[in-house]
């Protein structure tokens, strides 16, 4: 039963290390700000205002934005936030958090659902990193052994005239709603030439 359970799961949505995605945000009130902005630009580049942005390559990973002398730090995985705050604590030792949240993607489609299909308020730069992190897993998931096409991967069904219907019937039975969060069929169409 937990095998038939477990392939029936709805699929984690991953970041590229392999972590589940969570939206997360802590608030710190910092007292005094001297030298700060100067340590946050050595550790994590030039600020665009008072907001920084720890990337690698073009990839943002998180973003710290300073009002006053309050220091909000958001995340999009438990990991990488937990890093974030680390970092705060050694770069102002002093800093004392204010708040802490945390929700898994699944949380926060759940909530928009839940909503009334309203869409929850997200920071444009936190949607575009779950836009990414979806197309990432989109693309890993044309080659993932899928049960409902009997193993076979979605780009191999696509390509056998024998399990094209298969696969056609697999991607109208998800929702197929353009929205943030979810996968895209159009995409998944597009990717697939179907």
């Amino acid at each position: 039963m937990s095998f038939l359970s477990a392939r029936l799961a709805p699929r984690r949505i991953e970041n590229r290390d392999g972590d589940p995605v969570a939206l997360c945000e802590s608030v710190f009130e910092l007292g005094e700000v001297g030298g700060l902005r100067r340590r946050l630009s050595r550790k994590f580049g030039a600020a665009g205002g008072n907001r920084w942005y720890w990337k690698v390559g073009t990839s943002i990973l998180g973003r710290l934005t300073l009002d006053g002398t309050r220091l909000t730090v958001e995340a999009m995985s438990e990991r990488r936030m937990d890093t974030l705050i680390d970092d705060v604590m050694t770069l102002h030792p002093d800093a004392d958090q204010m708040s802490d949240r945390r929700s898994s993607a699944e949380e926060a489609m759940a909530e928009t659902l839940g909503n009334g299909g309203e869409p929850v308020e997200m920071a444009p730069e936190l949607i575009a990193l779950l836009e990414e992190q979806v197309r990432e897993y989109e693309q890993k998931w044309l080659t993932e052994s899928i049960p409902a096409l009997e193993g076979w991967t979605p780009r191999d069904a696509a390509a056998d005239p024998t399990r094209r219907d298969d696969l056609i019937r697999l991607l109208d039975s998800f929702p197929d709603e353009e929205r943030t969060g979810p996968m895209s069929m159009r995409r998944l169409r597009d990717m697939l030439d179907l």
